[in-house]
């Protein structure tokens, strides 16, 4: 980073606040000429962008969470962090998305309400942001560990164990990116109203921005990737091994053929296989859920979160160049995974699908007592209002470890 930049960027004035998702300056040639420029509102891209997002992230988040809570079958160890995300999902919707939106509202991305909001929204910010990249990261090691060792992650996961990782992210937040917060309001960012924006003064922290950008908002993409790779690996090994036992064992009963009068027609795996092979056999269906939702993570973090680090990376190696349709694009996606977050989990876990369905059915028989027309349709079947056409049954088969 140049030390010779003015004080304040000009990431305002295109994109808001661009330390949603990391720390960094622009150089900032016409920023100053615009700080006497009278404050105008300006509906553009972004401030409608937030806030539509804020709101479609509230409601998908707000709705999956309601399901988790109000389902006892639900409390389990892993479905903690899941709530825990989308907790610091719906803050986000509630508290940061609107905030970007007035960021980017005034003409030239001028910041008029003082330095207490500014100093708020760029707290809320850099934690927020920080605490849901860190908590995709936990989700995906969970998830490979229950992969990788699935008798270790049986005995060793447990609902309290998760809400305290789930602290001890924030108390690991908290020592490293919330110093570089304080000591940015504390020492380099000016003070009153005149300065005009509302962003972190990089410049000044240029080694310090980049450690947090390398340990807080790049290895947890890192970790969901090797996360993937590290299970894909384990698996084709795995399989290999179950391909040998399986020659072994055809080669063994074509040596040692049984009588017809002692032969037993069992499944080849419970004749020959050990017992903890056989075990998980039985839970494949279980392990292939955990394979789609550590898989479907991993391409979510790719297409959100995976142009960002290569942002970074090509900023570091290139200092002067910059790519400003491209910094838009980086924006908005990664602010997009907050919206994709509740339906990942909503789409491949069969107890929350099941939660959700039988929700919505609720909700659907309540609708259908208050219609005031004389007839409602359900599916083939046609009844009067005031009674409601009975619904298939449903059963749900909560998996607990999942």
């Amino acid at each position: 980073m140049n030390a010779t930049h003015t004080r304040y960027d000009s990431s305002l004035t295109i994109i808001n606040n661009l330390s949603l998702f990391g720390h960094f300056a622009l150089p900032n040639s016409t920023a100053q000429g615009r700080l006497n420029d009278s404050l105008e509102v300006e509906w553009t891209f972004f401030p409608i962008f937030n806030l539509t997002l804020g709101a479609l992230s509230f409601l998908c988040n707000a709705a999956v969470m309601a399901v988790f809570i109000r389902n006892r079958g639900l409390h389990t160890a892993f479905n903690v962090n899941l709530v825990h995300m989308m907790c610091l999902n719906v803050a986000a919707a509630l508290v940061q998305y609107p905030f970007a939106a007035l960021a980017s509202l005034y003409t030239g991305g001028r910041w008029p309400f003082g330095d207490g909001m500014c100093d708020l929204y760029l707290l809320v910010s850099c934690m927020l942001s920080a605490a849901m990249l860190n908590t995709h990261g936990l989700i995906a090691l969970n998830r490979a560990w229950a992969i990788v060792r699935p008798m270790s992650f049986r005995t060793g996961q447990s609902r309290r164990r998760s809400v305290l990782l789930c602290v001890g992210l924030w108390v690991y937040l908290g020592l490293v990116e919330f110093p570089f917060w304080l000591l940015d309001i504390l020492l380099y960012r000016a003070r009153g109203i005149s300065a005009g924006w509302c962003n972190f003064n990089v410049a000044a922290q240029p080694v310090y921005s980049s450690l947090t950008n390398i340990v807080v908002y790049t290895l947890p993409v890192v970790a969901v990737w090797l996360s993937f790779f590290i299970t894909a690996a384990h698996e084709a090994v795995r399989e290999g091994r179950r391909v040998a036992r399986h020659a072994a064992n055809m080669a063994t009963r074509r040596v040692h053929p049984e009588s017809p009068a002692t032969a037993v027609d069992l499944p080849l795996d419970t004749a020959v296989y050990p017992p903890q092979v056989a075990v998980l056999d039985e839970n494949a269906p279980r392990q292939c859920q955990r394979h789609f939702i550590l898989a479907l993570l991993t391409a979510s973090a790719t297409v959100f979160y995976g142009p960002r680090v290569a942002f970074f990376v090509v900023k570091y190696c290139i200092p002067e160049r910059w790519v400003q349709p491209y910094l838009v694009v980086v924006k908005s996606l990664s602010s997009c995974q907050t919206i994709v977050d509740p339906l990942l989990f909503a789409l491949t876990l069969p107890n929350v699908q099941a939660a959700l369905r039988t929700r919505f059915t609720a909700c659907q028989r309540a609708l259908a007592r208050h219609l005031s027309w004389p007839w409602r349709r359900y599916g083939n079947r046609i009844t009067p209002a005031g009674s409601v056409a009975p619904l298939p049954r449903l059963d749900i088969a909560i998996a607990v470890d999942c």
